[in-house]
């Protein structure tokens, strides 16, 4: 079977008798639109999402009279930073984006999965963290120019001699 659309989310699907075959994914699978998963009951699924589309918690690749095939993101080690003013938080934001680390907002902290470069750097700085295990379920971050959430890098210039 091939996924080539999302067809909703669980939120908002009917449920009814009807089995939940899950499919555990990470946060870094959860932003691959091409690849091949295995659901909780062993059913085999490609999945190959239309450009510039990815999946989210919740998503359905499929469904019918008896079962609903649903995207579950895992809990995995996370770094959670809780920034206590406007300062904290510009610092925190801005140095967790400098490192090009992935990173989520969420109304009263930022999560990013755990680093330990990441965590010398909030120490630092004097903002409050904790290693949590948790989805990484906020709201992406890291956009590109193009409003796309697709990774990007660029390269830092370490000559000071220019």
């Amino acid at each position: 079977m091939i996924a080539e659309k999302v067809l909703g989310n669980l939120r908002d699907a009917e449920q009814g008798t009807r089995r939940i075959d899950r499919v555990r994914l990470t946060h870094d699978e959860i932003a691959k639109p091409h690849q091949k998963v295995t659901t909780e009951s062993g059913r085999i699924i490609g999945i190959s999402l239309p450009e510039g589309e990815h999946l989210h918690n919740g998503d359905i690749l499929y469904q019918d009279g008896s079962v609903i095939i649903v995207i579950d993101l895992k809990e995995e080690e996370v770094f959670e930073i809780r920034p206590k003013n406007n300062m904290e938080w510009a610092k925190a934001a801005f140095n967790v984006g400098n490192m090009h680390q992935r990173a989520y907002l969420y109304h009263d902290c930022i999560r990013a999965p755990y680093d330990s470069v990441l965590e010398k750097m909030m120490e630092i700085l004097g903002v409050d963290y904790s290693r949590e295990i948790r989805k990484l379920d906020g709201i992406p971050a890291n956009l590109s120019a193009s409003g796309s959430r697709h990774a990007h890098s660029h390269h830092h210039h370490d000559d000071h001699n220019l």
